[in-house]
């Protein structure tokens, strides 16, 4: 008891100090990316704050009318606009967004520590407790004002409580998954694309394990969630017609030509994923794959849970290849990662033929690599080049993979690829790369004066002259910056 005590503290240590990693590392509050999603989320946000619940009627109404605000997240991610609302209410700023997933991120680590302790002991939750706890994939995204923490943790949940319905069989699991998934569609929308895996699962449990599960309870499993969500968004988003008109223009974005930025950064290979979670992780990855190898070599496979958790990856991994590719999306995975990478370590601290002083020693040396390369990617490429968007292309950007010694600058290539879809007339795609090059260099005024001509061309006069109000800051001297900010001043003020 004691000794489980004493792991406990330890876990909860590495937890705090995590927790206070990421709040360290918090963006400037005029660092935020205010013209990309978690502007957008913001703004969604504090409308609800001003309006009360009717402000998801006001914002539904307005994405379905103005084209030009369905670059950003839709309304239909009510679950995360209300929490975000919540916490605006303590702060208006950025960093009440984040904050908020810091909580997200703490819960989340808290839960897949407690779920590891029920299925497999308290050695297996601690030292995977402690590899989760240090995913530099979750730090980044949960200094960040984004959704994806929240996505995280409620989908943790899901898969949680779902393998707790597999093998107790109990109503309080089926009512708590229904509840938990269907708050996770509610964060975001696509979180649906997951539902087959657990109606196959169900049905293999049920017909070819000849589990006892209720059919009334597999039905409610696999319906509920979607009857809770469409309940859910007619109540919210003051009438089904909306709901219904939201869901026609995401379905109606999936089916369209891709834009430059998903074409350029989101496409790859299936196995894309398993670069991306490479270099985020290097030795959590070689170790998973060892582990997978001998899980599978070996004649024992009778872990229900960990079976169930390689599926949901294959599963994952097999969607992944036809959507547009961001390893941000596959936070669920990286935590299987780790899972398995913390038990080959108790694996090999169980079986190795040596003394006990030995066996600590290796463990710890293993452990030690894992947390050192972890540290040191999470400052890599969010601290020292600052990623926002973790797609591959930045990642091996900041490896110097691309753009090496004699090529442009990196902020110079953004720049022309910038000028490229504004004179194209693609200009979400042209603030996005004007973007990337200010995360590159913070006083780059033509970035600034791309995004302000974009939002001129797109008639948001107040995006425009934000940013312009910047560019000239920087350059004051420069002719052109100046016309740009007094057009978009002018044209605001004439109420055009």
């Amino acid at each position: 008891m004691k000794k489980e005590l004493t792991l406990t503290l330890v876990f909860l240590a590495v937890l705090l100090l995590s927790s206070i990693c990421i709040i360290i590392s918090f963006p400037k509050e005029n660092e935020y990316q205010t013209t990309a999603d978690e502007g957008g989320y913001y703004r969604q946000a504090t409308k609800i704050n001003e309006q009360g619940l009717r402000g998801f009627e006001t914002l539904a109404k307005e994405y379905i009318e103005k084209p030009d605000l369905q670059v950003y997240p839709s309304p239909a991610r009510i679950g995360y606009l209300f929490l975000a609302s919540l916490a605006l209410k303590i702060s208006y700023s950025f960093h009440a967004l984040s904050m908020l997933n810091v909580l997200f991120f703490i819960l989340q680590v808290l839960a897949s520590f407690f779920f590891l302790r029920r299925h497999w002991g308290i050695k297996v939750a601690v030292i995977v407790g402690i590899l989760i706890c240090a995913s530099p994939l979750s730090w980044a995204l949960s200094k960040r004002a984004l959704s994806d923490p929240a996505l995280f943790l409620f989908l943790s949940l899901s898969l949680f409580t779902f393998i707790d319905f597999l093998r107790r069989n109990k109503m309080k699991s089926c009512i708590q998954f229904i509840l938990v998934f269907a708050f996770s569609i509610l964060i975001k929308e696509n979180a649906i694309l997951l539902l087959p895996f657990f109606g196959l699962m169900l049905l293999v449990h049920k017909f070819y394990y000849k589990k006892d599960i209720n059919i009334f309870s597999m039905g409610a499993m696999i319906i509920g969630p979607l009857v809770v969500c469409i309940t859910a968004y007619m109540l919210v988003l003051g009438s089904l017609h909306n709901a219904l008109e939201i869901a026609r223009i995401i379905n109606k974005l999936s089916l369209a030509t891709p834009p430059p930025y998903v074409v350029r950064y989101h496409s790859g290979p299936w196995y894309q994923i398993f670069i991306d979670l490479f270099l985020l992780s290097p030795f959590v990855s070689i170790f998973c794959m060892l582990y997978v190898g001998y899980y599978f070599i070996g004649t024992e496979r009778k872990d229900e849970p960990l079976n169930l958790l390689l599926l949901f990856s294959i599963y994952f991994i097999m969607l992944y290849s036809f959507l547009p590719k961001n390893v941000r999306w596959a936070i669920p995975v990286d935590m299987i990662f780790r899972i398995c990478a913390g038990l080959l370590i108790i694996h090999l601290y169980e079986t190795i033929n040596a003394k006990i002083r030995i066996r600590k020693t290796i463990a710890i040396t293993l452990m030690f690599l894992i947390l050192y390369t972890n540290v040191k990617s999470y400052y890599n490429y969010f601290i020292r080049y600052d990623i926002y968007d973790p797609t591959s292309f930045n990642l091996l950007v900041a490896e110097r993979v691309f753009f090496g010694v004699g090529e442009l600058p990196l902020e110079e290539s953004y720049l022309r690829m910038s000028l490229y879809y504004y004179n194209k007339g693609w200009y979400f795609d042209c603030i996005k790369e004007a973007q990337n090059a200010i995360i590159i260099k913070p006083d780059c005024a033509e970035a600034y004066n791309n995004i302000c001509s974009s939002y001129n061309q797109m008639k948001d006069w107040d995006h425009a002259i934000e940013a312009g109000k910047k560019a000239v800051e920087i350059n004051p001297n420069l002719q052109l910056l100046k016309n740009n900010l007094n057009w978009a001043i002018n044209q605001k003020e004439l109420g055009k």
